[in-house]
Formats: structure tokens, sequence, C-alpha cells
């Protein structure tokens, strides 16, 4: 299971990469996080954590679709690593 969940954060973030959160807001986000782990605020924890995973969804499924080349055109665009 850890595999599973391992490649498909791996899938997730390679995703991303086509339509990034502002770094800002990203850091910002993952100190809320942080703070309410070491204070033990599991409901805080569970809504911010909820809301950052509901943005990455939502940016996940916003990204334009690009449609590959023919192979008379050439190689498609290549995946972000």
């Amino acid at each position: 299971m850890s595999r599973t969940l391992l490649v498909e954060t791996r899938m997730c973030l390679a995703a991303l990469q086509q339509n990034p959160p502002p770094p800002e807001s990203l850091l910002a986000e993952h100190r809320v996080l942080r703070d309410a782990l070491e204070q033990g605020d599991a409901a805080r924890m569970t809504s911010v954590l909820e809301a950052h995973m509901a943005d990455a969804v939502s940016r996940i499924l916003d990204v334009t679709v690009v449609e590959p080349r023919s192979a008379a055109g050439g190689e498609p665009p290549a995946l972000p690593a």
C-alpha cells in the first residue's frame, strides 16, 4: 500500500508542475500544517490538509490538455520527471 501511495503522490506532484500554486501560499500552507502538527491540533491539521489537497486536485484538473503530435509531426511532449 505504501508503494502505491508513493507512486500516486509522485504522479500528482508531476501533474502539479503544469499549474503550481504560488510559492508564497504554498510555504504558508506548509507552515500552518507544521504548526498544527507540532501543537497536536488534529482538527486544524485535518481542516488545513483537506483544503491543501482540494486545491491540489483543482489545480490538476484545471490543466489544459496538450494533444500529442502525430508520428509524422514528431515526438509527443515529455512528461515532467
